[in-house]
């Protein structure tokens, strides 16, 4: 049995349920629509609509809760707690957003709380934007708990504005949402912040003129001073002066009602999907057969192989993850000094990490995994004999070299393999260290430590040795000639003072030993 892991909701899998186009020849027919007579703003009909999909109980909805318990979510307002919001049980026992925790469990003592956690709701909706993509493919996701979607263009396929709505409606079933629609994004994320569905054609309309001022979402202290000034509509912050409402409120915030009410353009960042491929191949009987694993193996690459084309990518890392009896696993990691876009060097590569692998339990199913990518170096000067594809990779390829350094890294591990920064310090054990051999960014398990800093290698006139022992050893003796002195180290707590000599040891070996205030030192050998 095979499958493609490519994409893993945070919840459960929203999958689009089966399309068909009605045949309603008015798109906006089936919905109402509210429209003013003319005002001083802009008339015309835009050729976009912007649909908000405002997910109201998203923090509730993310945490994994007790059902038919009271629950509530909590957020930090400087040294005060407050309850963000709550599910229907605690709301019905008079627990409200805003009111302090200890109030809240004073009302209610059996109120299980949960601090708020962004990093889930952002997950989420993550989740939800690719779900989102389904039916147009321009999603944006906006703040924390809403998605923007440009819809003109999909409402045939769906049969008018109603039946989109009841699609969505249909497929987001486990969360609580509220829909708003207008021709600029901001005046749809106003109307779905205000809680009910609204949908409108032109934003000159008095439905939006009409929302509360509190769905600018702006800080406290600016609220309390529409209040003072009498200033409780979006109209009427549209009736102050351009001039005395950006020196009062900041021109940010004329710049928003500007793009809320189509006088400036809203410009947004479209969610794109992250570039994964995940393949899961499972046996119908547990194997220990390396034969049989390398053709499965061989089979995902293939695939691979058209997921790269396809984009035009190359991969730079891969993850062979082999899940065994027990709920055990032996995963493999193969880093790329330069990142491939054929198969074959990967495919020896995987072969020689089987010839140093060992299976303490047979294998019930294969993932190969590929998260890290860059863009594919196409050349139609490249042909092989064969007639191959333009791109395809030879053994005369100038990265003869970094291929040697994959293999050699495949056979005796990727930790034992490295190439060697110079660092600008005059402490000889400090002066290098293990770094990669390409230079390129390291990941997964391919993590050799990084210079922040590196020296340019440069001519120097002074003898060092090729072999630096881990750690000097103490010698007996004292050694004569003309030494070179290093005193180094004090900023960091690690100082050295020590005077340091070539001298021939007595078996005709050349070393280089030094002296300070404790003794004579062996620290290196030349070759």
């Amino acid at each position: 049995m095979q499958r493609n892991l490519a994409k893993r909701p945070v919840k459960k899998p929203l999958l689009p349920a089966s399309r068909r186009v009605p045949r309603q020849a008015e798109l906006f027919a089936d919905i109402e629509v509210r429209q003013t007579p003319a005002v001083p703003l802009r008339k015309s009909r835009s050729e976009h609509l912007w649909l908000c999909v405002h997910f109201k109980s998203l923090a509730l909805e993310v945490l994994e809760s007790e059902a038919g318990r009271p629950q509530a979510v909590t957020t930090s307002c400087g040294n005060k707690t407050l309850i963000l919001m709550a599910n229907a049980v605690a709301c019905e026992q008079g627990i409200a957003a805003g009111m302090p925790v200890n109030s809240a469990l004073a009302l209610l003592p059996e109120l299980q709380l949960h601090e708020r956690d962004e990093r889930l709701e952002n997950e989420a909706l993550q989740s939800l934007a690719v779900w989102a993509v389904g039916f147009t493919p321009v999603v944006s996701v906006t703040g924390a708990s809403g998605l923007l979607l440009e819809v003109r263009g999909s409402l045939q396929l769906f049969g008018g504005l109603r039946g989109l709505l009841s699609q969505m409606q249909d497929e987001l079933y486990d969360h609580e949402v509220c829909f708003a629609s207008a021709p600029v994004p901001q005046a749809a994320i106003w109307m779905a912040t205000a809680g009910g569905d609204l949908h409108i054609r032109d934003v000159a309309d008095a439905e939006l003129k009409s929302l509360p001022v509190a769905v600018l979402n702006w800080p406290d202290k600016l609220q309390q001073q529409f209040v003072r000034m009498g200033i409780a509509t979006l109209g009427d912050c549209l009736r102050l002066p351009r001039d005395g409402f950006a020196r009062r409120f900041g021109p940010e915030r004329l710049l928003e009602l500007d793009k809320g009410f189509g006088r400036m353009p809203d410009l947004r960042l479209h969610y794109a999907e992250p570039v994964l491929f995940d393949d899961l191949y499972e046996f119908d009987e547990e194997t220990s057969d390396y034969d049989l694993l390398l053709n499965v193996l061989d089979l995902q690459l293939e695939k691979l192989r058209t997921f790269l084309r396809q984009r035009q990518f190359a991969v730079e890392h891969l993850r062979i993850r082999l899940l065994q009896r027990g709920g055990a696993g032996t995963e493999i990691e193969i880093g790329l000094l330069e990142p491939q876009h054929q198969m074959q060097g990967v495919r020896e590569l995987v072969r020689l990490r089987f010839e140093r692998l060992y299976l303490d339990s047979p294998v019930e199913s294969v993932i190969l995994e590929a998260t890290s990518f860059a863009a594919a170096e196409l050349s139609s000067e490249k042909h092989s004999a064969a007639g191959g594809l333009p791109g395809d990779q030879t053994d005369t390829d100038s990265g003869a070299g970094a291929r040697l350094v994959e293999r050699l890294r495949a056979r005796l591990g990727m930790e034992r393999v490295y190439g060697i920064g110079v660092v600008p310090d005059h402490r000889p054990e400090r002066a290098w260290l293990k770094a990669n051999p390409a230079g390129r960014k390291n990941h997964g398990a391919d993590n050799q430590a990084q210079p922040s800093r590196i020296a340019e290698p440069g001519v120097t006139s002074l003898l060092r040795p090729l072999w630096m022992l881990d750690k000097p050893v103490p010698v007996a003796g004292r050694f004569t000639g003309e030494p070179e002195r290093i005193e180094s180290g004090w900023w960091d707590g690690d100082d050295v003072q020590r005077d340091y000599y070539v001298v021939n040891h007595d078996s005709g070996q050349r070393v280089w030993v030094f002296r300070d205030k404790r003794g004579w030192y062996l620290h290196g050998l030349f070759g």
